[in-house]
């Protein structure tokens, strides 16, 4: 596990010979992930797109008062979670 730089460079050590799968994640972009990665590549080069948005509150029926702390799944047309995210 590692984190870019500020460049959006990063370096993975440690790995056997084997192919591997990289997963990214980045606040407000869609995640990726990219099976079958040779160790010992140079050049990789993983492209991240935008992620949308949906905004909106979470009230009480009975009151309309805001529901503190509640947690929203978003699901895609397959009905796989694809993120989560609580606060505003």
């Amino acid at each position: 596990e590692t984190e870019t730089d500020d460049q959006g460079r990063f370096r993975l050590t440690g790995l056997g010979d084997e192919p591997v799968s990289v997963q990214v994640e980045a606040f407000e972009f869609v995640s990726r992930e990219i099976h079958g990665v040779e160790p010992g590549t140079e050049d990789l080069k993983i492209v991240l797109a935008r992620g949308a948005r949906i905004r909106g509150r979470v009230v009480s029926r009975e009151s309309g008062d805001p529901v503190f702390e509640a947690e929203l799944v978003v699901r895609g047309s397959t009905g796989t979670p694809e993120g989560t995210r609580t606060g505003a």
